[in-house]
């Protein structure tokens, strides 16, 4: 699309699919790239990849924070800078928020004036967590790491033309004026995101360094999932001609190369193979590729419009394999959303009732707004 708005609103949804949200306490320091690759995320993360993502696309988005306690502020949701509004995505809940006639994008000016529109964010006992007076005091800050801010960053980005194009650099002065310039924004700061996450890695004792170095391990142990996991972020589809061969063309599908390393044997072993391992470490790092990769399928067959396979990978695969696994809340999501498009849609409302994930109110109210639509 040709609407900054409408680009921002799908790079929004894909990074709701595709990061699993965390609770706010389960934080652990990561580059969007890690957020990215691991497939999981907090509130805050999803918005910083959410913003890299805008970036890339020559749109701005800043993060707007709310009082909270005594002179603190506390992070709300990214927003995205078009036209001389900010537009309001919630990466907690899942969805933007809705404009006035529940449809649509809200603006911070609008919410602002129409603080009791804040009411249609309530289901049930669950209310938002935000309320009008704090709408009323919101502050702004751009996402900026120490990387984008320098002269380096500037003078590399212009190396890097047509198809290698690549958006490092951040004019925070220029944004924070703009974003300033607009009624209903207080003070204009950086984010402290990049600069807690260098502060925690840092920081972080021996324990923790194990832990994360753990986490990677299914990558390092089984290098064709990470492969497979650039590919499918790649999402290259083209033919090019390859000259050492008498320009015979080739047909470049990243999509298709990820699904045949995601399907692999050497990645998604048999069950049989797994139980004969000698190694109980070994063993947990090939389980736990697979059960990346099984619902990366998921996810990946969703992205290109194969939904009955993708449901087979998220139901039969994911959730009836493992239960109360790792990306449970993820592929319930996910197989609500398969659901909604195969036209299933109570299945997709039942789906998104039953969730207990930190995701809980987002999927309530999109499951009250699908019942409206019947």
């Amino acid at each position: 699309s040709f609407d900054p708005l409408e680009r921002a609103s799908k790079l929004f949804d894909w990074t709701v699919r595709n990061i699993q949200l965390d609770a706010d306490d389960d934080y652990r320091a990561r580059w969007p790239w890690q957020t990215v690759l691991y497939g999981q995320g907090t509130a805050e993360q999803r918005a910083w990849v959410f913003a890299q993502l805008c970036r890339q696309q020559k749109m701005d988005v800043v993060i707007l924070q709310v009082p909270d306690d005594p002179g603190q502020t506390k992070f709300w949701l990214p927003a995205l800078l078009h036209e001389g509004q900010l537009y309001l995505f919630d990466t907690r809940l899942g969805l933007p928020l809705p404009g006035s006639d529940d449809t649509g994008v809200a603006t911070l000016a609008e919410l602002a004036a129409n603080a009791e529109r804040l009411s249609q964010l309530s289901v049930n006992q669950l209310s938002y967590s935000v309320s009008a007076d704090q709408i009323r005091q919101a502050t702004a800050a751009v996402v900026a790491s120490p990387f984008a801010l320098s002269q380096r960053a500037k003078l590399l980005e212009t190396e890097f033309t047509g198809d290698d194009r690549l958006v490092l650099s951040v004019d925070a002065d220029a944004l924070a004026k703009q974003v300033g310039a607009l009624a209903n924004v207080g003070d204009v700061t950086l984010w402290n995101e990049a600069y807690r996450a260098i502060l925690e890695q840092l920081r972080r004792p021996k324990s923790k360094r194990i832990a994360e170095a753990t986490e990677f391990e299914p990558f390092a142990w089984r290098p064709l999932l990470y492969k497979a996991r650039v590919l499918h972020f790649q999402g290259t589809d083209e033919v090019r001609k390859d000259p050492s061969r008498g320009n015979l063309t080739e047909e470049i599908n990243s999509h298709r190369e990820a699904s045949r390393l995601y399907t692999s044997p050497r990645v998604r072993p048999p069950k049989k193979l797994l139980d004969e391992l000698p190694s109980d470490d070994k063993r947990t790092v090939y389980s736990a590729a697979k059960s990346r990769a099984t619902y990366w399928l998921g996810l990946l067959s969703y992205e290109e419009g194969r939904y009955k396979i993708a449901a087979d990978w998220l139901l039969r695969r994911t959730l009836a394999a493992q239960p109360d696994g790792p990306w449970t809340s993820g592929a319930r999501y996910n197989l609500a959303r398969t659901y909604e498009q195969l036209g299933r849609t109570d299945e997709a409302i039942a789906l998104y009732e039953a969730d207990e994930s930190p995701q809980r109110l987002g999927n309530l109210l999109r499951a009250r707004r699908l019942s409206r639509s019947e």
